[in-house]
Parts: C-alpha cells; structure tokens; sequence
C-alpha cells in the first residue's frame, strides 16, 4: 500500500524482467508520485494559507489542518479492513479506486479553493479529506518484491523529475494567477491520468482471511502488540513529517511557497546523490547497532528544530533522508507518502500495519490541535517534532528488535 502516498500471504506476482505489466505498472507508479509529489504536502500547506485567510489565526489554522488530517486518516482506518477483504475481486479494481480518489481529492481541493463547495462552508475540504482517505484504503499495488527489494522505476531520470515536483509547484503557486488552484488540479490530473496503464496490467485476486471487526481485535491483540507499538510510532512520525514539518517550514520560510518548494526539492536531489553512499558507508563500517540507529533517527528531528532559514533546513532534511533507516523505501521520500510495507501488498500483517499508522496519525493530530489550542503556534510545533523524535527513536530499535526475532 501506498500513501502514498507512501509502505506474509501467498504472493500472485508479474512475470519477471521488463514484461508489459512491469511497464504498465511503472509509467502508472510514476504518473501518479508526480502528483503526489507535486501537491502531497503542499495541500496541507495550502490549507493553511486558506484557513488563515478566513481565520486570520494561524493557532485556529493549525486546528482546522489537523482535523481534517485526523480525518482523512480515521476513513483510512475503517475503510482499510473492508477494501483488503474485497482484494479476492481484484487487485487491480482497487488500486484504480484508488488512484482516482487521490485525483479527485486534489481536482475538488482546488475547486474549493476558488469558491466552487463554498455552501455549507467547509464541505469542500472535509470532502477532500474524505476522498484522501479513501485513496489510503483502498490504493493495493500488485506487484512483488525482488530479492527483497521493491521494483523500482527504470530511469533516474523519473526520479530527478519527481524530485523536481516540489519546486515546480512553489513556482507555480507563486508566480502563476490561480497558482495553487493549478497545482492541485494538475496533480489531479497525474493522478487521473495514471489510470490509463492501469488498465492493462493483469488483474490478480489476494485472499484476505480475517473478517472486520476480528482485524480489529487480532491489532490490539498481545501476539501483535509489539508490531501494532511499532506501527503507531512510524505512524506519529510520518504525521510528523508529511504534516507537521511542512507546516513549520512554511511559517520558519516567511510562508514562501517558492522558497519551501526549492528547499524541499533540493533535499530530495541529494537524498538521490548521497542515499546509497550513505548505506554504503554505513555497511563498510559495521553500523548495525538498532541504539545507534535509533540516535541517528532521533536526531535528524532533533537537528530540525535549529533551522531557521532556508540552508540550515536543506541541511537538516537531507539528512533525515539520507539517513532514513534501511526499511523506508525512496519512493515514499520522493513522493511525500509512507507506506506500511513500501507500496507493496504482503498480507493480512500489511493491514495491521496500515491501521497501526493511521491511528499513529491521528494520534499525532490530536495532540497537536490540543498544543496549538493552549500554546502559541511554534511552541506547539516544537513540542510535536519532539515527539516525534521519540517516536522515531523507538520505531528504529522496535524494527531491528522485531527483525532480529523473525531470523
């Protein structure tokens, strides 16, 4: 799954090599992380814009941002269970669903923008929070790991061009009339339009073993409790870091799109250059320490809370990705997503996952409209990047804990 947008059952997987499904299922993955790359976070931060408009109260903005977030994840949440038990009728079908909830989220988010669902105030918004949500449900990619190693688009070319979407957008949203109307809707429009190689890929069915409620139960289980922790702290992280810290860099940046797209782009073309150097380095000289790890994780939410212009938050982003751990695919990176398993379906174990980082979220939100209510906006901000911190720190040695026993 993605969610990303971005991340074991028996697996019916493509032919392997450069067969047509491959290519189908790549030029639909790269369609589809442009849009997302293109509008993921800077939907929410948009929002913001919007709200503080109507508002003139960042705090209340905060808010209003984190309800509909916590939103869209709760749809997540109860809608995950019933789309994996639905997978017997097709993967395909739902990844389609998916792909075009994501589009129409951000084609009515720009409609909102410019008055369109202005009657009840608000509707348009929840509609896309409700629409988002969905595309998390129901977006099931039916392809199989490799040698352990997710399929990866067959250009670095692709890559530069996702990477280049968030300063594409800024631009855009900056010097363009209706900019980030047109940002939304053109992230839509990928999204839409990565339909059209969908449908050519071969359908597979997934059997899904457990009823609703009995998923539910087998999360808050004690046989799962270990693996339900870890998914709710990468949860709170990823909140932390497709939400919060947008946010906060739009409002340390002197909320300039144009200088947030730049800094968010050019993090991302060294995550590119410098991410395989990295783990590299790190396997020549016998870092496997889950502690160390989970320091190195900590840290890179502890160095974001000393940016204060535009280097200093290139420096500490391209660090927290450069030295994301092992398990957290590039593609979730580049197309601002976090998937439970890296945008692969797996198992019944996949949607444990998946409930695990949506409650995560949630969670993340909550505390955050709380902070912002009581606090002033950046110490709330801050407290939140502490958090996650420590939720980042815990996921780390929670992983290399939970790998070590599998083996």
């Amino acid at each position: 799954m993605l969610h990303g947008f971005h991340d074991p059952m028996s697996i019916r997987s493509f032919a392997s090599g450069k067969s047509d499904d491959h290519k189908m299922l790549s030029a639909h993955r790269t369609l589809l992380r442009v849009g997302i790359s293109l509008a993921g976070s800077f939907a929410w931060i948009f929002l913001l814009s919007y709200y503080t408009l109507l508002s003139g109260s960042i705090a209340h903005s905060i808010i209003a941002v984190m309800i509909l977030y916590s939103l869209a994840q709760f749809v997540s949440l109860l809608m995950t269970p019933f789309s994996a038990s639905h997978l017997r009728r097709g993967v395909k079908q739902a990844m389609i669903f998916g792909a075009l909830c994501a589009g129409a989220a951000f084609i009515v988010l720009g409609s909102t923008f410019v008055g369109m669902f202005h009657s009840p105030i608000g509707w348009g918004t929840v509609f896309f929070a409700i629409l988002l949500g969905l595309y998390r449900a129901f977006y099931w990619i039916p392809y199989r790991l490799q040698r352990g190693q997710d399929m990866r688009d067959p250009s670095m070319w692709f890559e530069l061009v996702i990477a280049s979407m968030p300063l594409f957008a800024g631009i855009t949203a900056t010097t363009v009339y209706l900019g980030p109307e047109r940002v939304l809707w053109g992230a839509g429009a990928f999204a839409i339009v990565s339909v059209l190689p969908a449908l050519f890929i071969r359908d597979h069915s997934e059997r899904f073993s457990w009823h609703y409620f009995e998923t539910f139960q087998r999360f808050f289980s004690v046989a799962h409790r270990q693996a339900s922790l870890r998914a709710i702290a990468e949860g709170i992280q990823s909140a932390a870091l497709y939400l919060v810290w947008p946010i906060a860099l739009f409002l340390i940046l002197g909320r300039s799109y144009l200088i947030v797209g730049l800094v968010m782009s050019i993090s991302l073309l060294i995550v590119l250059v410098l991410r395989d150097w990295y783990r590299k380095a790190k396997r020549s000289l016998g870092i496997h320490s889950p502690y160390t790890e989970a320091t190195i994780a900590a840290s890179a939410w502890a160095f974001r809370l000393t940016v204060a212009g535009p280097v200093g938050a290139v420096i500490a982003d391209s660090y927290a990705y450069v030295s994301a751990p092992q398990g957290t695919a590039d593609s979730e990176i580049l197309s601002f997503d976090h998937a439970a398993d890296r945008g692969s379906y797996i198992d019944e174990y996949t949607t444990l996952n998946e409930i695990g980082l949506a409650i995560g979220r949630i969670a993340m939100c909550v505390v955050g409209g709380i902070f912002a209510f009581f606090m002033q906006p950046w110490i709330a901000l801050t407290f939140l990047i502490l958090i996650a911190a420590f939720a980042a720190g815990y996921s780390a040695v929670s992983a290399r804990h939970e790998s070590a026993r599998a083996f």
